[in-house]
């Protein structure tokens, strides 16, 4: 998605806020973790916005009214840096998007040792304006062991003035030495009804089936493109007519475009995870709308070769990196599906 920065977090994040004591004052190292979708990128701009905010609000957030907010939204900021997804372009007078780089480049996002070199030597200057150098490196989880190691001297003895804040959708995965010299702080996925509640304040449609999608991540749920509605549209009635009877059940692609291979490959796994609930007769999960289709295939597919093609889209996930042909990988996922119906 676009990088859209705001000086305040989401509802969900207010208590972690009070807890952790930001409204008096920001650490200087800081780590941010906790669930898929529970807004963490958000919550580090809105803590960063705070530490260079010249009038905080009386909760502690940034104002994002004053010159120094302008300035950090429009990652101008001369006492602001950041490392990883949300970096600017080397030469932004060029830059085609300002989308983060993930998305531009279509490549994981890596922070090397020459990243946090140059990172040390920003936090080393005396700041600019009045408050404090900060920055923020979001994956955190993306340094390297050395890019690790390098950023360990600037932890131990931080610059007066400074605030370095790590993102991290893994932590496990940064060294222990580094996580220790941090203060943490991690989120909580909100509840159903905070999702639901802020879905329908943000105006996206059909909220309830939006959040089914992503698991009630309602950052998630928000960012679904068309194009993934418009795969689901098509795939899905052909997963429920497997029950029925056989046939050349892949010839639909034929005649059209494939829809995207990483829509196809998460609406698979979500609907066969709902396969493998109905068997249990646990609530369908992800597809509601589809409960007494999924019950039906549920109920005609061997459990055992259920899971072998769950894990075999295990496997296609890790792969969507690989170069491939997207039409016939699809192809392929779907024979694999129907071939469950068929046996016997």
């Amino acid at each position: 998605m676009p990088l859209e920065i705001s000086h305040h977090s989401f509802p969900w994040h207010d208590q972690a806020w009070r807890q952790a004591g930001f409204g008096t004052a920001v650490p200087q190292s800081l780590l941010i973790s906790g669930a898929v979708g529970a807004g963490l990128r958000e919550f580090g701009w809105a803590i960063a916005l705070r530490a260079l905010c010249a009038q905080p609000d009386p909760t502690g957030f940034a104002c994002g009214v004053c010159k120094e907010c302008e300035w950090s939204i429009g990652m101008r900021h001369p006492d602001l840096m950041v490392l990883g997804a949300d970096a600017p372009e080397p030469d932004e007078d060029t830059a085609a998007s300002d989308a983060p780089k993930e998305e531009r480049a279509g490549e994981k996002i890596r922070i090397s040792v020459d990243d946090v070199r140059r990172l040390i030597g920003f936090m080393q200057v005396t700041p600019n304006r009045e408050r404090a150098r900060v920055a923020m490196l979001q994956p955190a989880d993306a340094m390297n062991l050395a890019a690790s190691n390098a950023l360990l001297k600037l932890l131990e003895e931080p610059p007066a003035r400074s605030h370095l804040i790590l993102v991290a959708r893994s932590p496990s995965r940064l060294p222990a030495t580094v996580r220790s010299r941090c203060s943490q702080v991690r989120l909580s996925s909100p509840s159903t009804e905070q999702s639901v509640e802020w879905a329908r304040e943000e105006g996206i449609e059909q909220p309830d089936l939006a959040l089914a999608q992503t698991g009630y991540a309602p950052l998630a749920a928000r960012d679904l493109p068309a194009a993934y509605w418009q795969a689901r549209e098509r795939l899905l009635p052909k997963l429920a007519s497997a029950a029925g009877a056989r046939g050349n059940r892949s010839a639909w692609l034929d005649s059209a475009e494939a829809p995207e291979l990483p829509h196809v490959v998460h609406l698979l796994q979500t609907w066969c995870i709902d396969m493998a609930g109905s068997c249990w007769r646990e609530p369908v999960r992800y597809h509601p709308d589809y409960r007494k289709d999924i019950a039906r295939c549920g109920a005609r597919v061997d459990s055992m070769a259920l899971h072998a093609y769950m894990d075999c889209l295990k496997t296609s996930r890790r792969r969507l990196d690989h170069p491939m042909n997207p039409k016939l990988a699809v192809e392929e996922l779907l024979l694999g599906y129907f071939s469950m119906f068929d046996r016997g």
